[in-house]
């Protein structure tokens, strides 16, 4: 069964990638999807070291025993003991967990298809984000159904592996989806520009961890104290003003594709060849 939830664990990623690459007027090469797919499966191990530090140093909680460099842990973490417990745990939730698992998304795309002349309009920087953030989350899925609660449920059964993948698939997957894309309208427009503009991108970084952020408050009870309807209210809420969001951002950038054709050589932006006449 272990082996069948691992695989099933892929499904919800998969079935979102499908309907993303619809959306892609000119496809792009199977091999960079599977190599930004790939990418982002993979950040998932120092994004899993990284939380773990950020949980010590903000929250006190996984730091190893005895460890040599406790003493400038607490240093560190001096400011924080004066903050109460909840906004030290939405700090964690917004730093340790959404900036960080933000930013390593973004890695993924940055050190396999940035500067590739494949990478050549403004619409691919979205695509690809989305792409990586599915990777993620695909290793996110397997890593929680392998729970064993979760496996003694069964496949079917209530609690079970079916039945998280299909609320993740709506939920945790999509956050991941449209924190990722708001990254990638950023990058569009940071990096297919006449110049550069970073602010773009980091901004875009900003409020993608800020989105990601109130996502884990809510969903983690952090905001309504866990009372199941407001929780949901504000989940449904967070996830379609988001993805509508992004739905006008992706528009903007298919008539920017459109209207311009851009050459990637390599460097910190792409370059401007002509208006498109097609």
């Amino acid at each position: 069964m272990l082996v069948l939830s691992l695989a099933l664990a892929f499904l919800p990623s998969l079935i979102w990638l499908g309907l993303f690459l619809r959306e892609d007027v000119h496809p792009e090469p199977n091999r960079a999807i599977v190599r930004v797919f790939v990418a982002g499966m993979l950040v998932t191990i120092p994004t899993i070291l990284i939380e773990g530090f950020a949980s010590c140093l903000i929250r006190n909680i996984g730091c190893p025993a005895g460890a040599a460099l406790a003493d400038a842990v607490s240093l560190i973490r001096a400011p924080l003991t004066e903050l109460h417990p909840t906004t030290t745990e939405l700090v964690y939730l917004f730093i340790g967990i959404g900036l960080v698992e933000e930013i390593m998304k973004y890695i993924a795309v940055r050190q396999t298809v940035l500067r590739r002349r494949i990478f050549n309009e403004p619409i691919d920087a979205v695509l690809y984000l989305v792409i990586a953030a599915l990777g993620f989350a695909a290793v996110e899925n397997a890593l929680i159904i392998t729970n064993t609660q979760i496996q003694a449920a069964s496949l079917f059964g209530p609690g079970g592996v079916v039945e998280i993948l299909g609320a993740r698939s709506l939920s945790a997957v999509l956050l991941h989806v449209l924190a990722s894309g708001i990254i990638g309208f950023g990058l569009a427009r940071s990096f297919f520009s006449s110049r550069s503009h970073h602010l773009f991108l980091g901004v875009s970084i900003a409020i993608a961890a800020l989105i990601h952020g109130m996502y884990d408050g809510v969903v983690g009870g952090l905001v309504w104290d866990g009372a199941a309807g407001p929780t949901i209210a504000s989940t449904v809420a967070l996830l379609v003003l988001t993805g509508l969001t992004l739905l006008g951002m992706m528009q903007y950038l298919r008539r920017l594709s459109s209207r311009t054709i851009w050459e990637n050589t390599g460097d910190d932006v792409a370059h401007e060849i002509s208006p498109n006449t097609n």
